[in-house]
């Protein structure tokens, strides 16, 4: 019956090396083309972060309805600054009011 013999210590050695040489001259290859296909101008972005909003305006609520709920005013943002959105009547959902 024969043993499995191991190979040499620098056979094992210079293996190591060449495994490694190999994966360090594909590694600029590997990632050069993630970059390449990963990386664009539409995935810029632009942050605009607003000022605070005004105080809100002071508008009294109409008179109740049976089937509608009030839904004050309040400033939103659209166009670059802060727009009054008045308040409005909405239907009334069950479960929500």
């Amino acid at each position: 019956m024969k043993t499995a013999r191991s190979p040499h210590p620098a056979t094992t050695l210079r293996r190591a090396l060449r495994s490694a040489a190999f994966a360090a001259l594909l590694a600029p290859l590997g990632a050069g083309s993630i970059a390449l296909f990963h990386s664009s101008a539409a995935e810029a972005q632009t942050v605009i972060i607003a000022p605070n909003a005004p105080p809100p305006r002071v508008e009294p609520p109409p008179p109740p309805r049976a089937d509608s709920v009030w839904d004050p005013g309040h400033w939103r943002w659209a166009g670059g600054q802060y727009v009054w959105a008045p308040g409005h009547w909405r239907p009334v959902r069950a479960g929500y009011h």
